[in-house]
């Protein structure tokens, strides 16, 4: 029985700012077909989500959805589609006016998803839904998904980890350069053969990973610091009458990276910004950063010279106009924003961070342009212009492809062997990079 037509792209083209993001694209998605979309970092993946959501204009071709009765359905589209994406985090922050700061990155996410679901959608887009989940969420999700499916919801789902894709999945779109190099039956797409030829390998060789050791170990001003790097005694934060951090006493010390785990709402972020000054319950708890006991004078400036930091939150806090480069520069004044003009140093420092991550090509682009995984290469670099000793990462992988992914794990694992101490939180496995010597498992304080 042939199946009915529910959503068309006959060759549709997208433009942004005179580039070409899609060019070309056919797709035909059916009643009861449920489809993953897979590619690189940048390669439209997520222009193609914002695209079906009538966000992104249309340079050429057309977009049918057969699902829409008449002309006052096809003026609520948006009521009709479900959205879950990173950059709604931005929406929490300000369409809704709610404040996030006491939400981890997975209960945000969880948030997100509950909204989309609530209006009943016939179409559920999923950009990216797993990354900040842990695992018993990530595993309560897909089976939300299968709910979904059953109960006659259709879903598309781009994602990086193929190990996330739900077994309800039935086709697969393989897109590399903002054209369709593959569609079809997932069991049939989807193998190792159609992946190679979607990513290509950049691997650092020896010489560039001796550089790397180098190039901190020679920048750093690491020897000035206390061995007791961190330092925190009976440790308690409480939001009303919940409890994210009790009792907590833990120390680090040089020469020592430490994994952060737990699951959504452990307080792993609330730990990490108890360091940073940016969760201000940290000065009214018994906390020595650095030789700087909080709440005894210091400023906030004077931790975070010593500290680099990746937070997903971070990326969306830029401004649209900023450019790639201006992103990195910024991070040796640990300012959102570029508002001093570098030395020549600085600016050299930079062009190497730049040639060590392969981001010549996005230097001149503005940072909002970028999809997710792109941006977060751009914020390693901001964080390790100035070779900090300490590297605070949170779910530093979340949105890379595989290759993007294997690499910062291979340069997150070189600086972790140099003066620059490492604190990492992560909720994959096998994201844990192998120069991690300690563990702190919040769930478990």
């Amino acid at each position: 029985m042939k199946k009915l037509p529910f959503v068309t792209l006959k060759n549709v083209s997208v433009r942004q700012e005179g580039k070409i993001i899609l060019s070309d694209v056919d797709w035909k998605i059916n009643c009861g077909e449920q489809w993953v979309v897979i590619g690189p970092n940048g390669v439209g993946k997520s222009t193609l989500a914002k695209t079906l959501l009538g966000k992104m204009p249309i340079s050429k071709g057309e977009v049918i959805f057969h699902f829409l009765k008449d002309n006052f359905q096809r003026g609520k589209l948006i009521d009709q589609i479900g959205y879950v994406s990173f950059d709604l985090h931005r929406w929490l922050i300000e369409a809704e006016n709610k404040n996030i700061e006491n939400l981890s990155n997975g209960e945000a996410k969880k948030f997100l998803i509950a909204r989309a679901l609530k209006k009943h959608p016939v179409l559920l887009i999923l950009d990216e839904p797993f990354e900040g989940l842990d695992q018993s969420s990530r595993l309560s999700f897909t089976k939300t998904i299968d709910d979904l499916i059953k109960s006659g919801i259709q879903i598309i789902l781009i994602t990086h980890q193929v190990g996330d894709i739900p077994p309800s999945a039935s086709h697969v779109l393989l897109l590399k350069n903002g054209q369709v190099v593959d569609q079809g039956k997932i069991n049939k797409i989807l193998n190792s053969g159609n992946i190679k030829k979607l990513y290509k390998d950049s691997s650092l060789d020896n010489n560039r990973r001796r550089d790397v050791i180098d190039h901190i170990s020679i920048s750093s001003n690491y020897n000035n610091l206390p061995n007791i790097l961190i330092n925190m005694n009976n440790v308690t934060v409480k939001y009303g009458q919940k409890t994210v951090i009790k009792n907590l006493s833990w120390k680090m010390k040089k020469g020592e990276n430490w994994a952060i785990v737990g699951p959504n709402g452990a307080g792993k972020s609330t730990f990490l910004k108890l360091i940073t000054g940016e969760n201000l319950q940290g000065y009214v708890n018994d906390i020595t950063v650095f030789g700087f006991k909080k709440g005894k004078g210091e400023t906030i400036w004077e931790i975070k010279k010593y500290i680099g930091e990746i937070f997903p939150e971070t990326q969306l806090k830029y401004l649209e106009y900023i450019t790639v480069f201006d992103v990195i520069i910024s991070g040796f004044f640990d300012s959102v924003g570029l508002y001093y003009h570098p030395s020549k140093k600085q600016i050299k420092i930079g062009q190497y961070w730049v040639k060590l991550l392969n981001l010549e090509n996005l230097i001149e682009k503005k940072y909002s342009q970028l999809s997710t995984g792109q941006q977060r290469l751009i914020l390693l670099a901001r964080a390790m212009v100035k070779s900090p000793p300490l590297l605070i990462l949170d779910e530093p992988c979340q949105g890379l492809d595989m290759i993007n992914r294997k690499k910062i794990l291979k340069i997150i694992d070189l600086i972790g062997k140099t003066n620059t101490n490492i604190l990492y939180v992560t909720h994959y496995k096998e994201e844990m990079p192998r120069c991690i010597n300690n563990t702190l498992d919040l769930e478990k304080m």
